[in-house]
């Protein structure tokens, strides 16, 4: 009998320990598909940090699409058109979805429509400007 429960001990042992693991080896590599968020939040002054974010979004294969959350007054003109470009090859690759914040502004939206492969959640769609 006690032979019997020390090779069970020693079984469930050996598994809690291979679980471990594999646990450790996979802990930072998500299972199935991903949505990857890209957060741009206050002026626009720089464009390296969305930019490469997004280039790495659409090079990764389990990412099937990007959110953009676009909290912003607006900002420098060079690095805002840099993102829209960016922007605009990404839709070839991936789906967006863009999340307006609170702090947009008509001219943050550089003419982000649906047509162009993007789509806007409606709650949070840019007023119109006249």
């Amino acid at each position: 009998m006690k032979k019997v429960l020390l090779l069970l001990l020693g079984l469930l042992t050996v598994l809690a320990f291979l679980s471990l693991m594999i646990a450790l080896l996979f802990r930072g590599s998500p299972i199935g598909d991903k949505v990857a968020l890209v957060r741009i939040e206050g002026p626009i002054v720089d464009s390296k940090n969305p930019i490469d974010e997004i280039k790495e979004y659409v090079k990764d294969p389990s990412v099937k699409a990007i959110v953009l959350r676009v909290d912003s007054p607006g900002g420098a003109v060079a690095p805002s058109q840099e993102i829209y470009e960016e922007v605009k090859k990404a839709v070839e690759k991936k789906k967006i979805v863009v999340r307006w914040g609170p702090l947009r502004l008509p001219a943050v939206t550089i003419s982000l429509h649906p047509h162009q492969g993007l789509w806007q959640t409606p709650a949070h769609s840019p007023a119109p400007s006249g």
